[in-house]
Parts: C-alpha cells; structure tokens; sequence
C-alpha cells in the first residue's frame, strides 16, 4: 500500500537503464519511509510491524555474505536494512561496512529520515539528489540520476 501510494503521489524515482539492485534500494530508501508514515497514519502498525520485525540476525548474516562490487553498494544496503528493519539500529556495527562508512551512512539516515515524502515532491527529489551525491564519491555509477515525476509529462 504504502508503495503503491509512493508511485500514486508520483514522487522521485531514480532513473537506470540497468534496473540493478542499486536502482531500486535507492528507491526504497524513500518508499519504505513513506509505507512506514501511511501504516502509523492509517493504525496499520501491527501489520507492517510483522514484516518489519524479521529476525535480525538472519538479516546480518545475509548481508555480511553478499559480495558487493563497490563501496556505494555497501553504503545503500546497509541504509535500506537500517531503513527497512529499524531494530537493526541497534545491531547496526555487527554489519560489515558499517563501521568505515559510519559518517556517510549516519549522514544518509538523517537525510532519509528528515524527508517529508508526504509534502511537495520536489523536496523528496532534494533528499534523493542529496544521497545520490553522497554516494557519488564511493563509485555510485554515472547512469543513476533521479526522475522527478511530478510533472504531468512524464
């Protein structure tokens, strides 16, 4: 629901011609956020709450044994478990990156969490461009770029 309401309010998406792993946790950073707000808004918590609550450690250990290609990907995965799963907040060290990209990550978080997705698009596009920058500087590749979509010709 809270996805669908995310494309429906046609708020940014991130553009790549590849459709990686990449494209679309970079999506998610802000659609998750947005499903979380509707659950609370809607007293939906105890539903999405079971999704949410997937056992932590089987989360850090998928991640711990996935082999990312570039540093950004570690970046974005461990920003979409912390954003997705919030009770890995406090397992967030035992995840494998985390902490030598500790500044950009907390950075991240904090850019995620201060976004309105519920106010004016081009905010959201903001805090897209934002992360994206972050990332830029760990390898992020060239062809992600963000898609405003609030334009009606799009």
């Amino acid at each position: 629901m809270g996805e669908a309401d995310y494309l429906a309010r046609r708020l940014p998406i991130v553009f790549n011609e590849k459709e990686d792993e990449v494209h679309g946790r970079l999506i998610e950073l802000f659609s998750h956020l947005h499903a979380r707000h509707i659950a609370r808004n809607y007293k939906l918590g105890e539903i999405e709450g079971k999704f949410r609550n997937t056992e932590v450690l089987k989360l850090i250990e998928k991640h711990n044994q996935t082999d990312y290609k570039i540093n950004a990907e570690v970046i974005i995965n461990i920003c979409w478990l912390l954003s997705t799963y919030p009770r890995l907040l406090e397992h967030r060290e035992q995840l494998n990156g985390y902490i030598q990209n500790k500044d950009k990550i907390n950075e991240i978080q904090s850019i995620i969490e201060e976004t309105d997705t519920f106010g004016v698009p081009e905010m959201v596009e903001l805090s897209m461009e934002k992360v994206i920058s972050i990332l830029k500087n760990d390898n992020l590749p060239e062809y992600i770029v963000v898609k405003n979509r609030s334009e009606k010709s799009i």
